[in-house]
């Protein structure tokens, strides 16, 4: 059995803000808001944008919580 680290963190930060992989380092999704460009007539939706920061290196335990559970 193999386990998907990378879709059980796109999982987690579908629910929520952060998600810590243990001595690794944290990323963390912030709100976009709508926004309409009128000259080129493009309309983007809201959306989450995506950081990574490695200084959030102490465990939280959601990641491994979450794959205890799921697998």
């Amino acid at each position: 059995m193999s386990i998907d680290i990378a879709a059980c963190v796109g999982e987690l930060l579908y629910e929520h803000e952060s998600v810590i992989i243990p001595q690794l380092g944290g990323f963390m999704a912030s709100y976009r808001a709508a926004s309409i460009d009128h000259v080129q007539g493009v309309l983007q939706p809201p959306s989450k944008g995506l950081n990574f920061n490695d200084n959030l290196v102490v465990n939280d335990g959601r990641l491994v919580e979450y794959v205890a559970k799921k697998y």
